[in-house]
């Protein structure tokens, strides 16, 4: 598993992981960070590139306490279907941002392990609760399933982005020189990025 911090540190942690795909199972992260106020109206048309992975729900939140951030999610919905959209922030920890693509098998099971309290009855809300309890390398260490992430923690200004080893659910990464930073489930949501912004180089 990859985790991007903010200072662009990369650290690999390999995990054992089941495969199983449904077919038809989607859903869909768009991110951006170090967008100017100039720039926004760009977001809503290229977010809109992916919200075909979401049949059920779509959302998009701008949030400056970290860097200027445009966090955006199509939802399909496999367990809570009320409780479990996203972004997602829990009452316990108001500074973790989460937006997860994908299914983790052993929630219940970490539910009971770690004596965790979730607020949803979403699977992916483990994600936020091993982090903030017992930090990133003990979290991707015991995530069973297949899934990409991306947990925004404001009180530390850091990003970390996440997939499981086999890389079975996509993520697709924008920088520039200029201190943009994007990732969406699919390219399409980012390559036109670097023709409505001017400025910098880009690489996708």
């Amino acid at each position: 598993i990859m985790c991007f911090l903010s200072n662009t540190v990369w650290v690999q942690t390999l995990l054992v992981v089941t495969i199983c795909i449904r077919v038809g199972e989607m859903c869909g992260i768009w991110v951006l960070f170090g967008v100017s106020t100039e720039s926004i109206s760009y977001t809503d048309s290229t977010f809109a590139k992916i919200r075909h992975r979401g049949p059920d729900a779509w959302k998009i939140q701008y949030d400056n306490k970290v860097k200027c951030a445009c966090l955006g999610f199509v939802r399909l919905t496999i367990i809570d279907n009320v409780y479990g959209m996203q972004p997602m922030t829990l009452h316990d920890y108001p500074h973790l941002t989460l937006l997860c693509n994908g299914e983790l098998y052993n929630y219940r099971r970490l539910e009971e392990q770690y004596k965790l309290k979730y607020e949803t009855r979403c699977d992916v809300e483990c994600i936020i609760h091993l982090l903030a309890t017992r930090g990133v390398e003990f979290c991707v260490q015991h995530l069973d399933g297949v899934f990409v992430f991306v947990l925004v923690d404001s009180k530390a200004q850091r990003v970390y982005v996440g997939r499981d080893p086999f890389g079975v659910r996509p993520l697709f990464r924008l920088s520039s020189d200029v201190g943009i930073v994007g990732f969406s489930s699919e390219a399409k949501g980012l390559m036109d990025l670097s023709s409505k912004m001017n400025g910098g180089r880009w690489k996708v």
